[in-house]
């Protein structure tokens, strides 16, 4: 998906390791490994719509947490 460049970017510009990012996208109920997520995010990898809103939403409270808007768009409502 075209999206996928965005994540991985919006991950490095929040200075996120790929393992920081795993532990909040589990936390918030993802199923991928960190290893399905690297290569999800390097574009290697697939996942559900689901799932990708949910790294979508790991990044947003990142963003939220840090007193920045929440600039990642969800795939589904």
């Amino acid at each position: 998906m075209s999206d996928v460049g965005a994540l991985d970017a919006a991950r490095l510009e929040l200075g996120l390791t790929l393992h920081e990012l795993w532990v909040a996208y589990f936390a918030l109920g993802g199923r991928c490994d960190s290893r399905a997520l690297g290569a999800y995010l390097d574009g290697t990898g697939v996942t559900t719509d689901a799932d990708h809103d949910v790294i979508v939403h790991a990044l947003n409270e990142t963003f939220v947490d840090r007193g920045r808007n929440h600039p990642m768009a969800y795939r589904r409502s």
